[in-house]
């Protein structure tokens, strides 16, 4: 699996484990092999700490979270921000 691009190993079990936590722990992964590899991760414009990662799943208040990858002038990607965005009933 890969995000932007970039590959990685396998670390996460899957046996017994519910496909929507594995995927959710894959996304995870990948995240954490982007910040590694110097792409900043931003959730509400802040650098936070892997434990709050999660919160990306959660959709409370009617929100959720969209990924907006910035790139540099080369087209690679320097970050990934994570904003909350609100839909508005029309």
């Amino acid at each position: 699996m890969s995000l932007i691009g970039i590959t990685y190993t396998e670390r996460v079990p899957t046996t017994g484990i519910p496909e929507m936590e594995v995927l959710r722990a894959r996304y995870l992964e990948s995240l954490r092999n982007c910040r590694e590899r110097g792409i900043r991760v931003l959730i509400d414009g802040r650098e936070e700490p892997e434990h709050i990662w999660p919160k990306l799943f959660c959709s409370e208040d009617a929100g959720f979270y969209m990924a907006d990858y910035v790139t540099e002038t080369e087209g690679l990607v320097k970050e990934i921000r994570f904003d909350k965005i609100y839909m508005k009933d029309f």
